[in-house]
């Protein structure tokens, strides 16, 4: 019995390529905050601290914590209006169908959280 309850705790394989594809942009720039600190102090420190949040996010989700589906979603709706804003439409396109896709799970972050 005990093995069967765990394998409801993995993401299903969509969240899991989505956390590990967005992994990739906040740990570049967190490699990169040493070089861009004596040039751009600000944009390292904002850009590390926005980073961290990122990767918590993803852990979140990773872990299918219902804050993070939360906040998930709400970043995604934050991004798409930048997008439109921006005038960017493969931006605004890619936000709404993660948008989408993480609304139609609802159901597995609120088993988990």
């Amino acid at each position: 019995m005990e093995g069967s309850g765990r394998s409801h705790t993995h993401p299903p394989v969509g969240i899991r390529l989505l956390c590990l594809v967005a992994a990739a942009f906040p740990i570049l720039l967190l490699a990169m905050v040493p070089f861009l600190v004596l040039e751009a102090p600000l944009f390292a420190v904002g850009g590390a601290i926005v980073s961290v949040l990122q990767l918590l996010l993803l852990l979140g989700l990773w872990t299918l914590q219902s804050w993070a589906w939360s906040w998930g979603l709400l970043a995604l709706a934050l991004n798409s209006l930048i997008s439109i804003h921006d005038g960017n439409p493969l931006g605004l396109t890619l936000s709404l169908i993660l948008l989408i896709y993480l609304w139609s799970h609802r159901s597995t972050f609120r088993a988990h959280g």
